[in-house]
């Protein structure tokens, strides 16, 4: 049986430490792709749909904090053990 894993997305204001979301309106966890192989995974981190989520998110971000969101706001994506149900 091959593992499988979930695509997950996450964003937000960070904290004063610039490692964890603050838990406000920002902060978004979702979860892209369920169950799926690794290589799927690989081929939905470089896929359109992919892309155009993370840059809405950014875009978000841009827009509350200006040019430097980057400083104080935050997009990843990863995959991680897949969640039974």
């Amino acid at each position: 049986m091959k593992d499988l894993y979930d695509c997950m997305i996450t964003a937000g204001e960070l904290d004063k430490s610039g490692y964890h979301f603050l838990d406000n309106d920002l902060k978004v966890v979702e979860v892209a792709k369920h169950n799926v192989t690794y290589e799927q995974f690989q081929e939905w981190m470089f896929s359109a749909e992919m892309v155009k989520r993370v840059q809405e998110l950014k875009k978000i971000g841009q827009d509350r904090f200006g040019p430097d969101y980057w400083m104080k706001y935050n997009v990843c994506y990863f995959c991680t053990t897949a969640h039974p149900d």
